[in-house]
Formats: structure tokens, C-alpha cells, sequence
């Protein structure tokens, strides 16, 4: 079994140092949070022959490198749609950090697509380079988590490169990270990647630059489920008016598009 993120003892959730942000050493990744809400939502459609086609999560504070509980609750369950409140608390003290909202919706497999996605061609991630998420310095004197794991494959023609990235971690002990689970942990990164391609040359991979910009949220939305374990980030949107601002990417798995990821974004942080 690989390397896990949490330990879970009964309804708790106790972060490895792979839960870790680049930020602060006392911080999470925004990731691994993110997965954890995906799971829940995943447990719940599963009870109900149904999938997860769009969660929402928003960030209320810096959520600590410290034990939390997750807890739900349905603000709709019907036969064909329901949707499922969670919260990430802390466990020491019950404040919460963090909240999603998941639409969760009944497939119909006869169903013939009525505006079936068109995909451009595009290099797979065992055709591209291999890169760093974050950069030597940071890699050497930073925090360690969940930053660390992840593997990065880039590029691509002109304006509109590819970017691939997977983390070989169980989201949690004695579970394997489900693919699902693992793009939503991955979607975190909208706005860092998006700003690093905007301010790189077309096709260059630069983790050294930084800007002040701070997600507070991250929706994922999901025209098909999630497979295998690359996700790619393609058609990179980012902009900002007086502080405010807004990332956005089309999101891949091997098979072609499957859903966007879109982030609200303090660029006065």
C-alpha cells in the first residue's frame, strides 16, 4: 500500500506530513481537504447508484496540520438528485475550516449525448518532460506535503500546452486514493498552474515564479467520472480586477476532457 495522507480513527482524521502545505509548516494543502470532501461525496452516491457531478469547496480559514472531523448531512436526497453537506472541523475544538457542497445525479447510460465534447489532440503524459510542482529552494528549505508527491509532465504547442500531474498516495491508510478523489486533490492547483503558464514563455515550465494570489474556494465540475491516475490541465484561464479574480481550466484524464475546474482568487493576499 502506498504512502497515506490521514489516519482515520473512528470519525477522525489524523494528517501524515504528506497533508502539508508549501506555505506553512503548521497549514494543509489545499488538496488533500478537497479529496476528503470528494470521498464523502463518492460514499454518498455510491449508497444512492448515483455519481458526483459537481462539488464545491470553500475555504473559511487556514485549515491546521492538525486532526479534523468530517461531518454531513443531505440538503436534498430524491431518486434522481441529491445533494450532500459536508464540514471539516477541527477536532480539538469543533471550529470549522472548511465546507463543500456536492450535486450528486442519477446517470442514464441509454441516454445519446446531446452535445458530446470535442477534444483536440493532445500529447499524453508519458510523452512530456518531467518537471517539479515547486522549486528546488522550496523543495530543499520549505515544508514538507502533499506538494512534494506530486509528479508534473508539461507541454505541448504554442499558447495552449497540456499540463499532467498525479501523487502516488492512499488518500487514507489502508484505502487507495480513488481517481475521483485524487483529480479533486489535484484541481487545488487552477490558480497557481494557470499563473505560472500566463507569466512563463509558451511551453516552459517555470516554479520559480510566484504572485500573490490566494484560492479561496475550488468547484469541480464533472461532465463524466474521473479515471485511471493522471490529470491534466488544459485552455488555462486566469485574471484579476482590484484584488478579485478568477482562475479556471479544462480538466483531462488519458481519455479526454471530463469537467472544469474553476477557482475565486484574492490577488491582494
Amino acid at each position: 500500500m502506498a504512502e497515506h495522507i490521514y489516519t482515520l480513527d473512528g470519525d477522525t482524521f489524523h494528517p501524515t506530513h504528506w497533508a502539508g502545505s508549501p506555505w506553512s509548516a503548521t497549514s494543509q494543502h489545499g488538496g488533500p481537504p478537497n479529496a476528503l470532501f470528494m470521498r464523502a461525496a463518492e460514499l454518498a452516491a455510491d449508497e444512492a447508484s448515483m455519481r458526483v457531478a459537481r462539488m464545491t469547496v470553500d475555504i473559511l480559514k487556514p485549515i491546521p496540520l492538525q486532526p479534523l472531523i468530517l461531518s454531513t448531512s443531505y440538503a436534498r436526497q430524491g431518486r434522481r438528485m441529491a445533494i450532500l453537506d459536508s464540514k471539516l472541523s477541527r477536532a480539538d475544538n469543533g471550529t470549522p475550516v472548511a465546507l463543500s457542497r456536492a450535486v450528486i445525479l442519477k446517470e442514464h447510460g441509454e441516454h445519446e449525448a446531446l452535445f458530446p465534447a470535442f477534444d483536440r489532440t493532445r500529447p499524453g503524459p508519458e510523452a512530456l518532460n518531467s518537471h517539479d510542482l515547486v522549486s528546488q529552494e522550496r523543495r530543499e528549505t520549505g515544508p514538507q506535503g502533499f506538494h512534494l508527491a506530486i509528479d508534473v509532465r508539461y507541454g505541448g504547442a504554442g499558447d495552449d500546452p497540456i499540463i499532467w500531474f498525479t501523487a502516488p498516495l492512499g488518500l487514507v491508510d489502508g484505502e487507495p486514493m480513488s481517481p475521483g478523489q485524487l483529480c479533486a486533490a489535484i484541481c487545488d492547483l487552477t490558480t497557481v498552474v494557470s499563473g505560472r503558464i500566463r507569466n512563463a514563455p509558451p511551453g516552459m515550465w517555470d516554479n520559480t515564479r510566484m504572485f500573490k494570489m490566494l484560492n479561496t474556494d475550488t468547484t469541480l465540475h464533472l461532465f463524466r467520472p474521473p479515471e485511471g491516475q493522471w490529470f491534466g490541465f488544459g485552455e488555462n484561464f486566469i485574471a484579476d480586477h482590484h484584488g478579485i479574480g478568477v482562475a479556471e481550466v479544462t480538466v483531462y484524464d488519458e481519455h479526454g476532457s471530463l469537467g472544469r475546474a474553476v477557482q475565486t482568487v484574492a490577488s491582494n493576499a
